[in-house]
């Protein structure tokens, strides 16, 4: 059985896409018990750790020493905003986090060492994430391309549409992540077309071989 991490970078506005999302793997994909949620709300200071990328390393790192990398795989699942250079916004006021860059996610995995990957960025202009972390045994998932927003990303909303369609329609259900991103991916189109005006998001996924 694979092991997976479902490790939530997210603020207030994205506890739905969160919730629903380790829900969903832990119920329907058996993650249950290994399953790690970092998360920056005022309301769970005391309860869950925060979003910093060092924690993001250091559940990397120990999730690591428990794999096989030869066959698991760890999942990352990514809510967030995102700012203006293309990172995920992971601040908690007042305090002034790092913001958490494809490169640094890459880097990351490859310091403990994680061969398999999965990840899925439930963000806004989440293209650049794509180009800088797929390769032979990666899948990435991304809610829209470098140049476009997402349902669900104006301030109030619970989480992007696409984070919410790719874990409760797609994942819940499908056989497997190529079968929940087409189920996702259709689902917004549909949320889409009801918009006036609105530009496709046009979610992307890259499945290298290995995975």
């Amino acid at each position: 059985t694979p092991l997976k991490l479902n490790s939530v970078l997210r603020r207030g506005a994205f506890r739905a896409d969160v919730e629903a999302a380790v829900r969903v793997m832990d119920e329907r994909w058996g993650t249950a018990g290994r399953s790690v949620v970092l998360v920056n709300d005022p309301r769970t200071v005391f309860s869950a750790p925060f979003a910093t990328l060092t924690n993001l390393r250091d559940a990397l790192d120990e999730v690591a020493a428990a794999m096989d990398p030869d066959e698991d795989v760890a999942m990352v699942h990514l809510s967030s905003q995102v700012d203006a250079d293309g990172a995920l916004d992971v601040r908690l006021p007042p305090l002034e986090l790092l913001p958490l860059t494809p490169e640094l996610l890459r880097s990351a995995f490859d310091a403990a060492g994680i061969r398999y990957r999965v990840v899925v960025v439930s963000a806004c202009r989440a293209g650049a994430f794509l180009d800088e972390l797929a390769d032979d045994d990666t899948a990435v998932i991304v809610a829209s391309a470098s140049d476009r927003d997402a349902p669900g990303c104006a301030p109030g909303r619970e989480g992007v549409a696409f984070g919410d369609a790719f874990f409760r329609q797609g994942m819940a259900t499908s056989a497997g992540i190529a079968d929940a991103f087409d189920v996702a991916r259709q689902s917004v189109a549909d949320a889409e077309r009801g918009v006036p005006g609105a530009a496709a998001s046009d979610p992307r996924l890259r499945v290298g071989p290995g995975i």
